[in-house]
């Protein structure tokens, strides 16, 4: 006795996946391999809030790194400031100190004239 074959093939030996409208009219047909593709590119409504989610912590995850770089950033620069205020204190202070003791180098030489 012949039996019949479960799965209709097509005339390459690949199986064929026929697409159906809510009416019932047949829109296209395909091989398997190729409805199995364009379904695994089609993403559900959990995948894209899953990958949202993931996209949400990622960003999320990336500014607080910046954030805690932009503050050390800022401290490191505040630090600088702060040095070369102090350098810069201490260059006013020697330059006063030296303007004074040629004042009294200039005085003690008009004395003494």
């Amino acid at each position: 006795m012949v039996t019949r074959r479960s799965t209709m093939k097509s005339r390459k030996g690949t199986r064929p996946s026929t697409v159906r409208a809510g009416s019932g009219k047949l829109e296209g047909a395909h091989s398997v391999k190729g409805a199995r593709v364009l379904d695994m590119q089609h993403m559900s409504a959990a995948q894209v809030g899953a990958r949202l989610d993931e996209v949400e912590s990622r960003v999320m995850r990336a500014a607080r790194r910046f954030v805690k770089v932009g503050r050390s950033s800022m401290d490191e620069a505040r630090i600088a400031a702060e040095a070369i205020r102090l350098s810069m204190n201490e260059a006013v202070r020697a330059v006063r100190h030296a303007m004074r003791k040629i004042a009294r180098q200039v005085a003690s030489a008009a004395q003494s004239v």
